[in-house]
């Protein structure tokens, strides 16, 4: 450190477990962490003509409460939520539900544009962690609260899904 003497004396002296803290601190800023380094490992996807319970079982075997549905391409067309499940249920009487149809029934529920179970960001594999989180406290105190971050090769929902993340993963890892 640079400063001046005070009657020819250092004024403090830092001690080397600041000067090895500050070493680490600066060490880390250095090696961004990208996004795509803390993404979770397998990958479970669905498409619009699985059924009901196989996704259902999905989930629960999983212990999921969001689950991307893609098309042929990996594309990423719609998020089946355990809260969307909850509404078709809810309306049971109404939309005649059986655990035998198929996802493509229900499309306006996990509809990527239907934000009342929540928000999801798409994101680039070069993302750093850093930024991330600051995406996300952006949307902390809205009324959308993000559930799921999706990887997509061109960082957007008409890229191929490369990877998907929670805020949970987010903070584990930071």
């Amino acid at each position: 450190l640079a400063h001046n003497l005070i009657n020819g004396e250092d004024p403090f002296i830092v001690s080397e477990d600041v000067v090895n803290l500050i070493s680490k601190y600066l060490e880390d800023v250095k090696k961004k962490a990208y996004s795509f380094s803390v993404k979770t490992n397998k990958i479970i996807v669905v498409n619009y003509e699985d059924k009901l319970k196989d996704v259902l079982k999905l989930m629960g075997d999983n212990k999921y409460s969001y689950l991307p549905i893609v098309d042929k391409d990996m594309k990423v067309v719609g998020i089946v939520s355990s809260d969307a499940i909850i509404d078709i249920f809810n309306k049971k009487e109404i939309l005649n539900v059986s655990k035998e149809d198929k996802l493509n029934k229900y499309i306006s529920y996990f509809d990527l544009s239907n934000t009342s179970n929540g928000f999801y960001l798409f994101i680039n594999k070069e993302t750093d962690v850093y930024e991330l989180e600051e995406m996300i406290e952006r949307y902390q105190f809205t009324s959308h609260k993000c559930n799921i971050i999706l990887i997509s090769d061109n960082g957007n929902k008409s890229g191929r899904l490369l990877g998907l993340l929670t805020p949970w993963d987010i903070l584990k890892n930071s």
